[in-house]
């Protein structure tokens, strides 16, 4: 098999100086205690929780899709890889939260099966299932009923046959061993909580054909990141803080098995997430983790945290590896 493709005031003293003293004391120590309680909020926690506030957040893009900027979306997407050829044909699946164009240098062919990780609203499936051709298949896989809705819709709409849309987290996924022709995502992985993301390297290896190829687009850490940004709940939405270093990432791809594995920076410009436009909410959720977002999910830094530049500490990448023959 060909395996090839392209190579991130009382008066008198005595009595009123200690009231002022136990009013200051008590402001103080309700301040303090506020400070830390909403710090409490904003921080990483369970697992459970973290998947929790993904899958709320971007069920909430997808039940607002109909009302996002489509120029803050088309201005995203470009910036990714896609062309103006390619948005036409995924109107209504582009949401603008990708950081790259796997199908793109997956070097998908006809006939081959191909599953999509976190499929959202069927972007890369769509593109996907062209390539594979009515002898291939396409599994586009993702844990929100939202997103599978909206990816229903363009599927059906497309009158796609060779396309199955599954509801399942990445981490234990529904799939064959040996089944498997490329795996494809699309900013996910970096979604995936902690204490996961080597679990759901381990199933995309065992899926995967023995030849077969993982072709992913992902955000990766460049330099450590501050712990304000690592521990904030909306940077973590936004595909930043939860993103793994390259060389982690690559220990845990070897773990699992693969070979020929490749990290390739593409360079992009990640400040591309911040919007420009009044049309986009910041998404600024309850703060804790378990909770509901109030606005839809976008990429990059919480607004609070935008004086650091967030192409400093991690950056748009391709992702290759081979699970050999």
């Amino acid at each position: 098999m060909d395996n090839s493709y392209p190579p991130d005031s009382v008066s008198g003293s005595r009595v009123y100086k200690p009231l002022r003293l136990g009013l200051l004391s008590v402001l103080f120590l309700n301040f303090f205690l506020l400070r830390k309680a909403l710090q409490g909020q904003n921080s990483m926690q369970t697992a459970s929780e973290i998947k929790s506030l993904v899958h709320n957040s971007y069920s909430e893009t997808a039940r607002s899709l109909s009302t996002l900027d489509r120029s803050y979306l088309h201005r995203v997407s470009t910036a990714f890889g896609y062309t103006e050829d390619d948005l036409k044909i995924l109107e209504g699946a582009n949401m603008g939260l990708g950081c790259g164009n796997p199908v793109a240098t997956a070097n998908i062919r006809a006939g081959e099966v191909v599953v999509d990780l976190g499929c959202g609203g069927g972007m890369d499936v769509i593109l996907a299932s062209g390539k594979v051709g009515s002898e291939g298949k396409v599994y586009g896989i993702d844990m929100s009923e939202d997103m599978l809705a909206v990816a229903k819709k363009n599927v059906q709409s497309r009158k796609l046959s060779n396309v199955e849309l599954v509801h399942s987290s990445i981490d234990s996924l529904p799939i064959p061993s040996n089944s498997v022709d490329c795996i494809i995502s699309n900013c996910v992985l970096n979604l995936v909580p902690a204490d996961e993301k080597l679990a759901t390297i381990r199933e995309a290896y065992r899926i995967l054909k023995p030849g077969g190829r993982f072709a992913i687009s992902d955000i990766v850490e460049k330099k450590p990141m501050p712990e304000e940004i690592k521990r904030d709940v909306v940077s973590y939405v936004g595909c930043v803080a939860g993103a793994l270093d390259a060389g982690t990432y690559k220990q845990y791809l070897a773990e699992a098995g693969f070979k020929d594995i490749m990290i390739l920076d593409t360079g992009a410009d990640l400040s591309v997430y911040q919007p420009t436009s009044e049309k986009i909410e910041e998404p600024k959720s309850s703060r804790c983790c378990g909770a509901k977002p109030s606005t839809a999910a976008r990429g990059g830094l919480d607004e609070s945290l935008k004086n650091y530049d967030i192409n400093e500490y991690v950056g748009s990448c391709q992702i290759y590896a081979l699970k050999l023959e």
